[in-house]
């Protein structure tokens, strides 16, 4: 909650406050009425155009330079933490795997599809590069309706299938 309570944005969740229960701290975030990007992209495939990224897609971009500029990296970035909220605004959420980058180790926390391969180990160094990783790997979603093959599982030889084909990509 240290991060979220100090980030003033359109375009991510805006912090509330926090309490503790039972032993457990809960954060109170504000309720946004909408659907999650990949919920949209299951119903609406057929709608997703370059003007559909432009409107819902930039002000991700725009809130992640806004965190890297406070020298802080997102780490899950993907379509479920991504909110298309009613009014037409979109909302980057869930700040639970944000870290320093200055930092130089990190808990491992990976998404299959979404994470980078200096996710996968704890003495690799991660910045803001990681999350536009994470985000090139949204924007593939929305156009091919799957997560793109996991990093490890791609290393030697890469069978991630092109946008512009049906094809897989030949290996590098």
């Amino acid at each position: 909650g240290e991060l979220l309570s100090r980030i003033q944005h359109p375009g991510i969740v805006r912090y509330e406050g926090e309490l503790e229960q039972h032993g457990t701290a809960y954060l109170v975030l504000e309720y946004y009425r909408g659907m999650t990007l990949d919920m949209y992209i299951q119903q609406y495939a057929d709608s997703m155009d370059t003007e559909f990224l432009k409107k819902r897609l930039f002000p991700v971009i725009d809130a992640l330079e806004y965190i890297h500029n406070l020298g802080y990296i997102h780490r899950d970035v993907k379509p479920s933490n991504i909110m298309l909220v009613e009014d037409g605004q979109t909302k980057l959420l869930d700040f639970g795997s944000a870290v320093r980058y200055e930092e130089r180790t990190h808990q491992i926390l990976t998404t299959a599809g979404y994470s980078p391969i200096e996710f996968y180990s704890g003495r690799s160094i991660q910045g803001p590069v990681s999350d536009i990783y994470s985000l090139a790997a949204t924007f593939y979603y929305c156009f091919r309706g799957q997560a793109p093959v996991d990093v490890p599982k791609r290393l030697f030889h890469d069978t991630l299938e092109r946008l512009n084909s049906d094809q897989p990509a030949s290996p590098i």
